[in-house]
């Protein structure tokens, strides 16, 4: 009988804990909440957890989850987002930190207390926290054993724990505060690790030089905002300072045309070429003074497609931040643009709802590093289908998308996301020379509808229309293609090849114009391959070795130019074969 009343005992008591969890989880569950960091692109940092601990909304999470970080928010269990206003106290060594959530006006949170008792061995506990970015997640497990770990105490428990759950509250079965979640060993299984709640002694009031919510004490305002004229440039950051002012941007290869051979560089020397910031009140401008990016075409960095450049430009200090300017880049062709930069605005990221926090997720997942592209790897096919689930996208973005479906083999998906860039912005001319790319080469006139329609956004871009008339000489519409490659010389970015196609389709239809279109064109084909004045024969050689100058194509011309214009007109222009 004593058996059987222990047996029944045991189950009573289990009954009991069972039912008492539900109502301590529904007690303290509001007050627990995630925490979202931002560093100094207005990029997401991280995740972790953190809870109130006073009714003016003072707050304590791990240390390390805010280190580093310039702007932080909370997000509460209804979805109410709330930035963290300052750092109040902390201990780098026990990881351990208490800050303060800026809170509406009239607005009370809902604190936990803390355990007076210390935990035992065996005890019960469980822990809500936010682990891989959920939200405010329940385990339960035991005090398994005391640890130390660098001097420092610590306690560790079976209850789950993950990345995202560090600073969460571990509870005692009276729903007080007996740890805060810190670290897990990923070595073993369920070696999960705690702070015990008297480390917060150890807590001292923070100086304005921590590595912690630098934003506030350096203001840095968050942008991502595109340039109108090239969306590939990305404004994300601008961090005015007394020594200097620092503008951080991005560039994305998004051209199936160009796809590993385009690069990108920008000049920080030349004051008509480079950088600048132009105040649009006073007019007032400054140059740009160094950047992170290569600044020479001789030396550029070359791009694989889908691939993102992040780089720095450093200016000086700006005489008035609230103001508005505008980023422009003098390079010819480069068309870099972003107007209207307000700096009279409060700084820190514009979030204010879940739905701003998603866009910005999304928007940083897209845009990959080589390090990203080459790390996505084998798990592709399940990339976009995580991070486009319910987003809402740009057209850029969406063209984005679809040069990502494409670089990962998928290309009914990169149709489908190049459609919805057009259908988003028409005057957007990567989604349409995309679109291009994947046309069959057979089918001259739906490369020609999609070239149309991206010459309807860049009507000037040289590399278009130059795809144009080759489709329509391909047509053998040899007169349309001689007067649109006679648009891409009037641009300044043409090249001897232009000339030699505008002349070969003019002889195609009996204009003797096309014989010095094509000796136009190979007299600057010399030009690009002109040997020193003081080079001997050796050194012409080796040049001509070097493919630098190729025989065979320029004889290839010349033969083409002496059957259509005579022999006499060759001698008359003094081209020789080679």
């Amino acid at each position: 009988m004593k058996l059987v009343l222990t047996f029944l005992s045991f189950l009573l008591t289990f009954s009991g804990l069972s039912q008492e969890l539900p109502s301590l989880v529904a007690r303290v569950d509001s007050t627990i909440f995630k925490v979202l960091t931002y560093n100094e692109w207005g990029h997401p940092d991280g995740t972790g957890t953190g809870f109130y601990t006073s009714q003016n909304g003072v707050a304590i999470s791990n240390w390390h989850v805010l280190e580093g970080a310039a702007y932080a928010y909370v997000l509460e269990l209804d979805g109410t987002l709330l930035p963290i206003q300052r750092v109040i106290r902390g201990c780098e060594e026990c990881d351990l930190i208490e800050f303060q959530v800026a809170l509406p006006d009239g607005r009370t949170t809902y604190p936990l207390e803390f355990a007076s008792d210390p935990v035992k061995k065996g005890q019960d506990i469980f822990i809500i926290g936010c682990p891989n970015g959920y939200q405010n997640f329940v385990s339960q497990g035991i005090v398994s054993a005391f640890v130390e770990e660098d001097g420092e105490r610590m306690f560790q428990t079976e209850a789950s724990i993950s990345p995202g759950s560090s600073g969460s509250p571990v509870m005692n079965m009276e729903g007080e505060v007996v740890g805060v979640a810190t670290a897990i060993d990923e070595g073993g299984q369920n070696l999960n690790f705690v702070v015990p709640v008297d480390s917060r002694e150890r807590m001292k009031p923070v100086e304005n030089g921590v590595n912690a919510l630098t934003g506030n004490q350096q203001p840095i305002f968050v942008f991502h905002e595109r340039s109108a004229t090239v969306p590939n440039l990305l404004l994300h950051t601008i961090q005015p300072e007394k020594e200097k002012t620092t503008v951080r941007v991005s560039y994305t290869n998004t051209s199936l045309y160009f796809g590993n051979s385009a690069f990108i560089f920008t000049n920080t020397t030349d004051k008509e070429k480079g950088f600048r910031l132009t105040n649009r009140a006073s007019g007032k401008t400054y140059n740009v003074i160094s950047s992170t990016l290569t600044a020479t075409a001789e030396d550029p960095y070359y791009m694989l497609l889908g691939e993102t450049v992040y780089f720095e430009l450093v200016f000086p200090p700006l005489d008035e931040v609230g103001s508005v300017y505008d980023l422009t880049e003098g390079m010819e062709g480069g068309s870099w643009t972003i107007k209207h930069i307000s700096l009279d605005k409060p700084s820190g990221m514009n979030i204010r709802t879940k739905q701003d926090v998603a866009k910005i997720e999304t928007l940083t997942s897209l845009l990959m590093t080589r390090q990203d592209l080459e790390f996505i790897g084998e798990n592709s096919i399940y990339y976009l289908d995580d991070v486009l689930s319910d987003a809402e996208l740009t057209a850029f973005e969406y063209n984005l998308a679809g040069v990502v479906a494409y670089l990962f083999g998928n290309y009914g998906n990169a149709e489908r996301y190049f459609n919805q860039a057009i259908d988003a912005a028409p005057l957007f001319d990567d989604p349409w020379i995309n679109q291009y790319m994947l046309v069959d080469d057979e089918n001259d006139e739906k490369e020609l509808r999609y070239i149309e329609g991206a010459l309807k956004a860049n009507p000037e871009a040289p590399e278009i229309l130059r795809l144009k008339a080759t489709v329509l000489s391909d047509l053998e519409r040899y007169s349309d293609a001689a007067w649109t490659y006679n648009q891409v010389l009037k641009t300044d970015r043409f090249g001897y090849s232009d000339y030699l196609m505008l002349g070969m389709n003019l002889i195609l239809v009996s204009d003797l114009f096309g014989c010095d279109a094509i000796r136009d064109g190979l007299y600057l084909y010399l030009e690009e391959v002109e040997f020193e004045e003081d080079a001997d024969d050796a050194e012409k050689e080796e040049k001509r070795d070097a493919e630098i100058f190729d025989p065979e194509l320029y004889g290839e011309w010349l033969l083409l130019l002496e059957n259509a214009c005579g022999k006499k007109y060759v001698r008359t222009a003094g081209l020789k074969f080679p």
